[in-house]
């Protein structure tokens, strides 16, 4: 039986260490943005996004700009990453680049879902 427990224990812990290096890895490559506005292969597409509860919301142009100039940084960052030597300098600007606008994004869709909430608590 204690065998059994051990197996089990160390199963957890190895899943665990193996998910928490696949998203440490993603996130920095640049592909740790499916959140809020997120500009990864799963956000939404077009001028449009929708919230979990299915609900539209028209992106402005300024964003959808935001949205590609973001594509791009990761798509250099990564490029820059497999370079065999990395130029740091390089990498962290193009991170600290991406980080700020997947913030600049994630904070417009988080606004844009308080006004959501603001204006269908009126409605109740």
């Amino acid at each position: 039986m204690k065998q059994n427990s051990s197996a089990k224990k160390i199963f957890i812990t190895l899943f665990t260490v193996t998910a928490i290096s696949f998203a440490g890895s993603a996130f920095a490559r640049g592909e740790w943005d499916h959140g809020w506005g997120g500009t990864g292969d799963l956000a939404p597409r077009g001028e449009r996004s929708f919230d979990e509860r299915g609900c539209g919301i028209e992106i402005t142009p300024e964003i959808q700009e935001k949205r590609t100039e973001a594509k791009r940084i990761s798509s250099e960052l990564r490029a820059e990453l497999e370079k065999n030597p990395v130029d740091r300098e390089k990498a962290l600007d193009l991170y600290r680049k991406s980080a700020a606008l997947r913030n600049e994004i994630g904070e417009w869709f988080f606004i844009q879902r308080l006004d959501k909430i603001s204006n269908n608590a009126g409605l109740n």
